[in-house]
């Protein structure tokens, strides 16, 4: 099954409850969700979280759920690897 990280605007309480569903369901579904600790604490979804450096490894998918900024987030965390990037 894949690994799934999931990037969500801190500000936004629609993108956190958006990314608690989708953790949720990936998990219920067989998959791994990985949420980096700023974005763990922010959405309620501590059961997730990694540490920022290892966030990336493994990854066969990144959704974003947020804006811009948190694309440009993302691709800060995957630190060039090469993963697909979803933004929502």
């Amino acid at each position: 099954m894949a690994t799934v990280g999931l990037i969500v605007h801190l500000g936004r309480e629609s993108a956190c409850a958006h990314a608690k569903d989708l953790a949720n369901w990936l998990v219920s579904e067989g998959h791994t969700a990985r949420v980096p600790p700023d974005d763990a604490a922010a959405a309620g979804l501590d059961e997730y979280r990694v540490d920022a450096a290892a966030f990336a490894t493994g990854l066969d998918l990144v959704v974003t759920l947020g804006g811009d900024g948190s694309i440009l987030r993302a691709v800060e965390l995957l630190d060039g690897a090469e993963v697909p990037l979803l933004g929502v």
